[in-house]
């Protein structure tokens, strides 16, 4: 059962994970387009692939 339990946490981390990284691409390509400084994404991209 705690391993059926872990892989919901897991789906709905991943889900929640690929949303606000998608809302963070967006907001960040936003930003590029207003003040042509971009951000650095490159450290956020492996944090939001974490291996479960």
């Amino acid at each position: 059962m705690p391993k059926v339990v872990q892989w919901a946490k897991c789906t709905i981390f991943n889900e929640t994970g690929k949303v606000l990284l998608r809302f963070f691409i967006f907001y960040t390509t936003e930003r590029k387009r207003k003040y042509t400084s971009a951000p650095d994404s490159k450290k956020l991209a492996p944090a939001s692939r974490s291996g479960c």
